[in-house]
């Protein structure tokens, strides 16, 4: 099968859990015997301001950049919609599927890409898949949620302006595309260390670049640009029922698509073959793993450790750079995946309290395999694979049933890459 993608970028320029699992599925697909080819958007040309494409490569996989793409709203907020639905070159991509001659393409988020190329897919008969890893399309930030609250239930164009109040403008936007954001980035990154700044880095560049753009409040044909493109796709692909189920409140043409939930993993997450011998300790360690945003929980998780008192227990989080300390809280900053197994030893509770109706939630599949006990939130989509006793609405519920200490020994086993990759082309 020829399978082309479209996927958010390729690391240093692109990380996080999308990214990631886009090159696992493209690199196993490869290895079951595919041809296998990745579209995404890429660098901002002065030279030519026109969209066009260049064939590029990642590692063994045939990719191609999309010069000059739509705007990459990656912090959330859309503050010049017409820059997000401008009409482009349909023969850009008619080129480009008649070179690749794709099977069927397989789309991973909406950012940067114009409605031209879904209608080009359609004219050819290529069949096109969406993953829903975020909400973008469906609102107008890919988390669909603004000031500590999803809004997927109350999506109205007043919620689109709302989230889309403190939004970067197109122009401070294109420096994320452009080649130097990395190196801008790690500099920030350095100097956030050194306890200079402690601000995100986005709001350094935001100084830098100090436009005096207009807010434009019409967001109903941008609603409507991105509704069409969703009935341009012919199968949905669900990595929960969460996400499903936010899909389908915010959707009607879904009523009509073909749709299966298939949840997801990644290369990194696969079950040892020997279970993992937990160091000894005195306490029980409770333990958060991801970044430093409320989005995600994490202030939760410090009024956990608040509620939970720290005589019987201690906690500790991973997975962000450390740059003060927090009262009560062990941070152990950022760890390589190949020093996976040793973080887990020191786990006896991972925590995963996310905010936002997160679609799937990988960290909660890796503590699983990790034998670990793992207690998430509601709104975590990898909630599937749990038992409601594992879930809890709020903090408050949390540390009610960790006292209770009505856990059990979960089941270690979680799906790896090669069999995600099946179900993924049976259901193409």
């Amino acid at each position: 099968m020829r399978i082309l993608h479209y996927t958010l970028g390729f690391p240093p320029a692109r990380s996080g859990g999308l990214v990631g699992y886009a090159i696992d599925v493209m690199n196993e697909q490869l290895n079951q015997g595919n041809e296998v080819y990745a579209l995404f958007p890429g660098n901002i040309s002065i030279v030519n301001k026109k969209m066009h494409i260049k064939e590029r490569h990642f590692l063994n996989i045939k990719t191609f950049e999309l010069v000059n793409s739509f705007p990459l709203p990656l912090m959330g907020g859309v503050k010049n919609p017409c820059d997000f639905m401008k009409s482009e070159s349909e023969s850009i991509f008619t080129d480009l599927l008649k070179q690749v001659r794709p099977d069927v393409i397989h789309v991973h988020t909406l950012m940067g890409i114009p409605k031209e190329f879904f209608i080009a897919a359609k004219k050819n008969d290529i069949e096109i898949v969406f993953t829903s890893h975020d909400y973008f399309g469906l609102a107008p930030d890919p988390k669909f949620y603004y000031e500590k609250k999803s809004y997927d239930q109350d999506n109205t164009e007043s919620y689109w302006r709302e989230a889309s109040k403190n939004a970067y403008s197109t122009r401070k936007l294109r420096i994320f595309q452009t080649k130097y954001y990395p190196l801008v980035r790690n500099i920030v990154k350095h100097i956030s260390k050194l306890g200079l700044q402690k601000n995100k880095e986005n709001q350094i560049i935001t100084k830098q670049f100090s436009i005096n753009d207009t807010f434009e409040t019409n967001y109903r044909p941008l609603r409507d640009y991105y509704k069409e493109i969703f009935s341009l796709i012919d199968k949905f692909h669900f990595n929960s029922n969460l996400a499903k189920e936010v899909y389908e409140s915010n959707l009607n043409i879904l009523l009509k698509k073909s749709k299966r939930v298939i949840s997801i993993t990644n290369k990194d997450i696969y079950t040892p073959k020997n279970d993992i011998l937990k160091k000894k300790s005195l306490k029980t360690r409770v333990a958060y793993v991801g970044p430093k945003e409320e989005v995600k929980g994490f202030f939760d998780f410090i009024k956990l450790s608040e509620l939970l008192g720290h005589t019987n227990y201690e906690f500790h989080t991973y997975g962000y750079d450390v740059t003060n300390d927090i009262k009560g809280i062990k941070q152990h900053g950022k760890y390589k995946r190949d020093s996976i197994q040793d973080v887990y030893k020191d786990i006896d509770i991972l925590v995963v309290p996310s905010k936002w109706k997160e679609t799937f939630g990988l960290v909660a599949l890796e503590g699983k395999a990790y034998q670990t006990i793992v207690y998430l939130s509601e709104n975590v989509g990898s909630k599937d694979l749990f038992k409601t006793k594992y879930q809890f609405k709020d903090i408050e519920e949390l540390a009610q049933k960790i006292e209770n200490n009505s856990y059990e020994k979960q089941n270690k086993n979680v799906k790896n890459i090669e069999t995600h990759v099946k179900e993924l082309i049976d259901f193409y």
